[in-house]
């Protein structure tokens, strides 16, 4: 009942959007505005859909995972769904709410909701420093490795496993090429 945290063959976390959420994200946009439902209804929702899953109502990652967002692109989407499939977007409301006041208002505590609920898992609050650090102007520290590998690393995590293949052959082509040379 656990997000699933995605992250480059690197090691580093992935706060892309999956092509689930871009779709999503799209339908969204057309959408009129709607009111958020009170916390009260979001929890009980939650309840319910833990009890469905045979999930652990005292088990916050449990619960909290199955409340949904009440605001914005994926509105309607659970917690969990949401850190999955759009971490960086997740960390980015977490960020861009630290400054708001307290408020009663439905939004607000939704997104306080969800903060709790990214800050449980360490990926969590490493997608947070990192947007963190972006609003500042500042990048993440970054692993230390070649720009070879890192660009190659990109280029992957976009590649299906036919692509990959071809791609290691062409690189264990080329480098026989440069053995021969030399």
């Amino acid at each position: 009942m656990e997000p699933a945290f995605r992250r480059s063959v690197s090691g580093k976390l992935s706060l892309a959007d999956t092509t689930e959420a871009i779709s999503i994200r799209s339908e969204n946009r057309g959408r009129d505005y709607t009111k958020a439902l009170p916390a009260a209804v979001v929890r009980k929702r939650a309840e319910a859909a833990v009890r469905r899953m045979n999930g652990d109502l005292n088990n916050k990652i449990h619960l909290l995972g199955q409340f949904t967002i009440q605001f914005g692109q994926f509105r309607n989407e659970t917690f969990k769904w949401l850190v999955s499939n759009s971490l960086g977007y997740a960390a980015f409301i977490v960020v861009s709410s630290q400054n708001d006041p307290a408020s009663a208002d439905e939004r607000w505590v939704n997104k306080m909701a969800l903060k709790n609920y990214l800050s449980l898992f360490p990926e969590g609050l490493e997608a947070i420093n990192i947007k963190k650090l972006e609003k500042q102007g500042r990048q993440a520290p970054a692993k230390p490795q070649s720009k070879l590998v890192e660009a190659a690393t990109d280029l992957m995590s976009d590649t299906d496993d036919n692509e990959l293949s071809a791609m290691a052959e062409k690189i264990e082509f080329d480098l026989q090429a440069v053995d021969a040379e030399a």
